[in-house]
């Protein structure tokens, strides 16, 4: 845990500028967004230029919260530990107080500016890092920067002369971010109408195997695709019905599952590929 010390232990945590492999804008309901941060019922979560902003309509007491969820080696690792959360908010329009928490312990709320707290970690009730507005229904704040660090001071922020906050590292590197974040999720996009996704052979009647290249991940991901595909062997495309995870992962490569309409002949190679079209993608995830 020395290596540690003053790290921040949370993934994507600078949200003006956030690792978004989903590409969306915006993000409502129980959902993953923005890369390792997953929402709760009642939320809109919107990516900006000053941060995430978090709104909701819902009254529960919870609803207006992003979480992240801590790997099972670093609850361990910080477990009987000393640390210190922390958030900082940027904007404010609803109103409500904000704090930061860990599991269900919240730290100091405020309206804007810095949110902290410091406790005596513990791995069964500090299983995850969220941001909360006490007062769910009015919710509308953005968020500008969160971090989890060992220690009993915060080296998120400081309070210039003026009043405004400012961050005291700077921005992550994003290379790492996203080298991160891809052991958590993957999505691999097409770029064209007929994007090459990966090799295989046909395993049976109506179906195959395809290699695709992707980052090594924690553990086996669930698989699903969007989009047309086809599989393609010489002088013959054939509709592509259903994409799922079709085994472990080998050197870099995850073996998918793949369906199709006509009747095939085993063993025999063939690639994946998209079926003129340009929004295809299939996404690896293995978020916890």
């Amino acid at each position: 845990t020395s290596q540690l010390t003053g790290r921040n232990l949370l993934d994507n945590w600078y949200f003006a500028d956030p690792i978004n492999q989903r590409g969306q804008t915006s993000y409502t309901g129980a959902v993953y967004g923005v890369d390792r941060w997953r929402s709760l019922t009642g939320n809109t979560i919107s990516v900006e230029m000053s941060g995430l902003r978090i709104t909701g309509s819902n009254d529960t007491s919870f609803s207006n919260m992003i979480q992240q969820n801590i790997p099972e080696e670093l609850l361990n690792a910080l477990d009987g530990k000393t640390v210190t959360a922390s958030i900082l908010v940027a904007e404010n329009t609803g109103g409500g107080a904000v704090a930061t928490r860990l599991g269900s312990i919240p730290g100091s709320a405020v309206t804007t500016g810095l949110s902290t707290f410091t406790v005596t970690f513990n791995k069964i009730s500090h299983s995850y890092f969220s941001i909360q507005c006490a007062t769910p229904n009015t919710a509308n704040f953005v968020v500008q920067a969160v971090k989890l660090e060992l220690g009993t001071q915060q080296t998120l922020a400081r309070k210039a002369v003026d009043g405004t906050w400012t961050l005291i590292d700077p921005p992550p590197n994003k290379a790492e971010e996203l080298a991160k974040c891809q052991r958590y999720f993957y999505r691999k996009k097409g770029t064209g109408p007929y994007s090459y996704y990966g090799n295989g052979y046909i395993n049976s009647a109506n179906g195959a195997f395809i290699f695709v290249n992707v980052p090594e991940m924690r553990v086996e991901p669930t698989v699903a695709a969007s989009g047309n595909f086809i599989l393609s062997i010489p002088g013959k495309a054939i509709a592509v019905t259903s994409i799922s995870y079709g085994g472990a992962s080998t050197n870099g490569f995850n073996r998918i599952s793949v369906s199709a309409t006509s009747s095939l002949t085993s063993n025999t190679p063939v690639m994946l590929q998209a079926d003129n079209d340009t929004s295809t993608y299939i996404d690896f995830s293995a978020d916890l």
